[in-house]
This record gives structure tokens, sequence and C-alpha cells, in this order.
């Protein structure tokens, strides 16, 4: 009987620190399709990521492309419980880079393969996560 008071104690608080250190967030598989950019040319399309106000950084830039796909993968440690996830998608450009729209993703404990969300301009931006303590 004690050792089951402990155990359950010990369970409790290491799920006290999980959620007062964080998890981590793990971001690959990027890829859009369909996305649209200025009128007359293709979208020099990226991607930032963040989780509320932790950033983890940004694709490179894929010129001229419409379905661009991205070999970046993320890692952003420290996410607190709740927090959502942020892609935002951009259109490279010379003077101001162009929003085309950002997906906020509400993270579930586990990994997720080949989910996506509309882009506010157009086209689909693919990602899989994987949110663990």
């Amino acid at each position: 009987m004690a050792s089951c008071i402990s155990l359950s104690v010990g369970l409790l608080f290491l799920c006290m620190l999980a959620g007062i250190h964080g998890a981590t967030v793990k971001i690959w598989g990027l890829h859009a399709r369909g996305l649209v950019g200025d009128p007359t040319t293709h979208p020099d399309a990226y991607v930032k990521v963040s989780c509320g106000t932790i950033s983890g950084g940004m694709t490179e830039f894929r010129r001229d492309e419409d379905d661009p796909s991205w070999r970046s993968q993320f890692t952003l440690e420290g996410v607190k419980a709740g927090t959502p996830l942020t892609l935002e998608v951009w259109d490279k450009d010379l003077n101001f880079d162009d929003h085309l729209g950002t997906c906020t993703i509400p993270l579930t404990y586990g990994t997720h393969t080949n989910k996506s969300c509309y882009v506010r301009t157009g086209g689909t931006l693919y990602y899989s996560y994987t949110y663990s303590y």
C-alpha cells in the first residue's frame, strides 16, 4: 500500500514538472500545394514556425513554386500546455514579404502525420508534428 501511494505521488510530481517545464514539439514534412502569390509571379514561399513566444525559425524560401517542399525540421523545447503551434506562410519579395496565411494548430500529444490547413490566399499547407514530454 505504501509503495502504491509513493508511486502515485511520484507520478503526480512528474506530471507537475512536465507542466511547469513544458513539452517538446517537433515539426517536419512541411510542403504546400496550390499556393497563390503575387498576381504576375509564382510565390517564393517560406514558412515561419513558432509556439507562443518560442520561435522555431523558418524554412528556406523556394523560388517560383506553387507546390514547394521544405526539408527543414524544427524542435521547440519548453512549450507550455495549451500553447498552439503557429505556421505562417510567406512570399519573399524584394522590399516587403507578403503574408499568405497562418495556420494555428491546437496541439495534442503524440505523433500526427500529414496534417493540413488552408492558406488564406489560396492553397494548402501540409505538416507533421510530435508533441511529447
